[in-house]
Order: C-alpha cells, then sequence, then structure tokens
C-alpha cells in the first residue's frame, strides 16, 4: 500500500514548496541539537521499562 504522498508526487498534485530561510543566530548557544537513542530491549533487565539515552 502506496502513501498518499507518493501518489500525489507521482501525479504532480502536491503544491511546489520552497525551503525556509535558514536564520542566522544571534548569540552562542542559541540553537541547541539533542540526539536521543532508545536503549535496545536486551539491554535491560526489566521488561516494562524503557529507557533512552
Amino acid at each position: 500500500m502506496e502513501s498518499l504522498f507518493r501518489v500525489l508526487r507521482r501525479m504532480d498534485m502536491l503544491p511546489p514548496t520552497k525551503p525556509k530561510p535558514y536564520q542566522q543566530m544571534t548569540h552562542p548557544g542559541e540553537r541547541v541539537q539533542i540526539d536521543v537513542k532508545v536503549v535496545p530491549r536486551r539491554c535491560i533487565t526489566s521488561k516494562e521499562l524503557r529507557l533512552f539515552q
């Protein structure tokens, strides 16, 4: 089953999009990126517990 997005894109029915302009930071630390990873279940002893790193 294909997603609606892929079908519309193939039929050229999507409106044209333009990328957002990049905003310069005014001071260091204004924009922060945090990566989160799920700890695999085989590394956790409790079956109900879900951990993130």
